[in-house]
């Protein structure tokens, strides 16, 4: 099954992937901030959660491998044979666990406390309009914690790439939608809204076994740019994603692509001013 629409670009997504392992030089897509830099339960070398406030989105990026990394090697192999057991409970798998808990305590501490931050007062609000929703009901902790988990279950997109998105699987229920990038091979079951995005000839999605009535976008269209070299290694990286503008999610959660409207107004820029060259071009023969 092929899916249209959603609320995040092929752009986008390779932008939150991309950042995950360039921090230091990159940046999150335009018009997303994180949802609390100095939490390190949210925000850290294997994930982190960003936030729009415009449509109050949130992002949870689970970062895939480190291929110099022994230990990420060894999870990918224990990811694939030991799924049902007690060897699955690796390190990663543990940050991921931790940073999933910790969205839902952060939005209820933020409600219970009405800290008021500037950027953050359209997620109380919309918790508190979920509360007052719910008729003959006196406010407490249990009505609370619904109203969070409503506001995840409707306003959180979980991805993740390669062997991220065997975390994105495991917690992807806790929102509104999974997208994985290139997945490490993974033998439990997937959230229901699951969207799969592969490179054909991707070597480590290539293991990976899909099932007819998996929701996923085969083969997505892969964009050589001077970075890399047509190579299954290349193939595997977010920057194939980059200036790819097809939309892939839910249509609830719609964000702009403010890269494609910038390349739009430096595209309509350049036809303008050579409009008013020709024109002076002609003016002047008339001269």
């Amino acid at each position: 099954m092929v899916l249209t629409g959603g609320g995040l670009t092929m752009n986008q997504l390779g932008e939150f992937i991309f950042f995950m392992y360039n921090k230091t030089e990159a940046k999150p897509p335009e018009g997303f901030i994180y949802l609390d830099e100095d939490n390190t339960n949210l925000n850290n070398d294997n994930f982190a959660v960003f936030y729009n406030p415009n449509n109050i989105h949130f992002i949870a990026v689970h970062k895939g491998t480190k291929f110099k990394n022994v230990y990420d090697i060894g999870n990918n192999i224990r990811n694939m044979f030991f799924i049902e057991n007690e060897k699955f409970i690796t390190k990663r798998n543990l940050i991921s666990k931790k940073g999933h808990i910790e969205l839902k305590k952060y939005l209820i501490h933020l409600y219970k406390n009405q800290n008021k931050k500037s950027n953050l007062n359209n997620i109380i609000k919309y918790i508190d309009d979920i509360i007052k929703g719910v008729k003959n009901v006196k406010k407490n902790n249990y009505l609370i914690e619904y109203a969070v988990n409503s506001l995840l279950r409707n306003k959180l997109t979980t991805i993740g790439h390669s062997q991220g998105a065997v975390y994105a699987y495991l917690y992807g229920d806790q929102g509104f939608e999974t997208i994985v990038f290139n997945p490490a091979p993974y033998k439990g079951c997937k959230p229901a809204n699951t969207y799969i995005i592969r490179n054909k000839g991707d070597f480590v999605s290539y293991f990976a076994k899909f099932k007819d009535n998996d929701l996923k976008i085969k083969n997505s269209k892969f964009i050589i740019n001077k970075f890399f070299n047509d190579t299954n290694l290349s193939r595997h990286s977010s920057k194939t994603l980059f200036n790819n503008f097809k939309i892939v999610g839910d249509p609830l959660l719609v964000n702009i692509d403010h890269t494609k409207t910038q390349k739009k107004r430096k595209k309509s820029y350049k036809t303008n001013r050579n409009r008013t060259n020709r024109n002076k071009t002609n003016r002047n023969k008339l001269i």
